[in-house]
């Protein structure tokens, strides 16, 4: 089989390099990367990467013209025509680079057998606010014209069959990377009970309502802390202010490196996701992959992989007084309180 994977450059290096190095072994695969210069890669690290797995792959830079330049029309046509000269048995489409490629490609390749990927097709409200013209017109063109669609969970392809039930939709859920790291010692003598926050941190991700949480669990307890760690825009503005209680908040707030995940997973007991809203959680992946307990909001993103109880605790979304009474429940389930 021959397969057309086109994506982004940060959603290749970031979470497709192990899928796509095993699917090379399985499948012939032609990668097509819209390389953005903003990206935590390198184009050398890249092709360094393809080359010493034998993936046949070409770069697209889409850096130097604005997705609706009509420039960018003369140069979609010819990589539509590269693609379609690899004869593709798929198409699979996870990043299009700009309006024209979804429209070139559905009148020069077809749909039957293009799969557009869509991550969240419920946007988060940051997302919303910066959906532009473009996105918007490819969102508009991909589930108008397009019949094959694969979703990374079962919650984010329901809402999407309640607007578009006659077309064709699976699922493939979030799949974990970076399971080259080590896993921790899972013996864990008597100590200070952690609670983890990681990844970058954004309004709907809640950190608030998890700082006043914490900041409510101090007035009873005091062997336990919170670790935040993660890169923020407005950590000092928004986020330091909230804290009452210093002496059970750990921070480090900047872009964590991935050979650094291992240190704080290994830290921590339980994972805390105090998400206002969810598509996929690739941190609450990891949590499980460590063996730590999360504890998370009552959106169906995560009731989708936790089972209150029996799988990890589940609260009251939006309310810090219910995260720190399941928090209390948390800490009480696994160590005494002294």
């Amino acid at each position: 089989m021959k397969i057309a994977f086109i994506t982004g450059g940060n959603t290749f290096w970031n979470r497709e390099r192990e899928i796509i190095s095993i699917l090379n072994k399985k499948a012939d695969v032609f990668l097509i990367i819209m390389h953005q210069p903003s990206g935590n890669y390198t184009i050398e690290e890249i092709s360094n990467f393809c080359r010493q797995n034998i993936i046949r792959y070409h770069v697209e830079d889409i850096s130097h013209t604005r997705a609706r330049n009509p420039m960018r029309f003369f140069k979609d046509y010819k990589l539509i025509r590269n693609i379609k000269s690899f004869k593709p048995d798929v198409i699979y489409i996870e990043s299009c680079g700009s309006p024209y490629f979804a429209v070139l490609n559905r009148i020069m390749l077809g749909n039957k057998k293009t799969i557009i990927a869509i991550m969240d097709y419920m946007l988060h409200q940051r997302e919303q606010e910066s959906f532009n013209f473009n996105e918007q017109f490819y969102r508009f063109i991909s589930t108008k014209f397009y019949k094959n669609f694969q979703f990374f969970s079962f919650t984010q392809e329901k809402l999407f069959q309640s607007d578009f039930s006659k077309k064709k939709s699976f699922v493939i859920r979030l799949f974990l990377v970076g399971t080259d790291l080590p896993r921790p010692d899972l013996s864990k003598e008597e100590r200070m009970v952690n609670f983890l926050f990681f990844g970058r941190i954004f309004y709907y991700k809640g950190v608030d309502i998890l700082i006043r949480a914490g900041n409510l669990l101090a007035k009873k307890y005091s062997n336990f802390k919170i670790i935040i760690a993660g890169d923020s825009e407005s950590w000092s503005d928004e986020y330091a202010q909230l804290i009452e209680n210093k002496s059970i908040f750990e921070t480090d707030i900047r872009f964590i490196p991935k050979k650094c995940l291992p240190a704080y997973f290994q830290k921590a007991d339980f994972f805390v996701a105090p998400y206002r809203e969810v598509t996929e959680s690739g941190p609450l992946l990891r949590a499980y992959y460590y063996n730590l307990i999360p504890i998370a909001s009552d959106e169906d993103g995560f009731i989708e992989y936790i089972q209150d109880g029996k799988t990890g605790f589940i609260f009251k979304n939006k309310s810090a007084e219910n995260l720190a009474e399941v928090m209390e429940k948390a800490i009480k389930f696994c160590f005494v309180i002294k």
